[in-house]
């Protein structure tokens, strides 16, 4: 029998209904900058969780340990990686923005991450559609309704189990490399 094992976090999933918005003044559709960058961040950047109860089962696969706490493992729950894949595509989009260059392989998998997932969680909320005078074509209706896992309940979930970076089977941290002195 093939069944997903029980997230870690199910306890603390509670639904509510939200209404989609198109509205532009959201800081998720603006162009780059310093503020916009924190925000998608801060949407994500978790790092991963300490799951003393979830070390070693069948139906996980192996991870690294917690070295501040040997023999816990990290795991990551999926919605933060698939955040952080939607904020490497939107990065990959604006490439003269910034400076350290988006691997395509990346970007790659990310999208591809994603369509698993979208097509994972299958939506089946109703979007309605309206006509669009300006565009002359069919636009999604604003203000559609779905219902939600309530994603601030699991951000404060992952927050209160974040774990700091360290862990076993990782390179060590290495100094900066700095050049050579010159030659006196």
């Amino acid at each position: 029998m093939l069944y997903a094992p029980s997230a870690p976090a199910q306890n603390v999933i509670a639904y509510k209904a939200i209404s989609f918005t198109e509205a532009k003044d959201l800081v998720y559709e603006q162009e780059p900058s310093p503020r916009v960058d924190v925000a998608w961040r801060s949407l994500y950047d978790f790092s991963g969780s300490t799951l003393p109860g979830y070390n070693r089962t069948p139906s996980f696969n192996e991870t690294l340990e917690f070295v501040k706490q040997q023999g816990t493992k990290i795991r990551l729950l999926d919605v933060f990686h698939e955040l952080h894949c939607l904020d490497t595509i939107r990065r990959a989009l604006y490439l003269h923005q910034y400076p350290e260059p988006v691997d395509s392989d990346h970007v790659i998998h990310c999208i591809n991450s994603i369509r698993q997932s979208l097509m994972c969680m299958s939506d089946v909320s109703l979007v309605s559609w309206e006509w669009n005078n300006e565009l002359g074509a069919l636009v999604e209706s604003d203000g559609n309704v779905h219902t939600c896992r309530d994603f601030e309940k699991i951000q404060q979930w992952a927050s209160e189990n974040h774990f700091d970076r360290q862990f076993v089977g990782a390179p060590a941290p290495q100094p900066p490399t700095r050049p050579d002195p010159p030659l006196q």
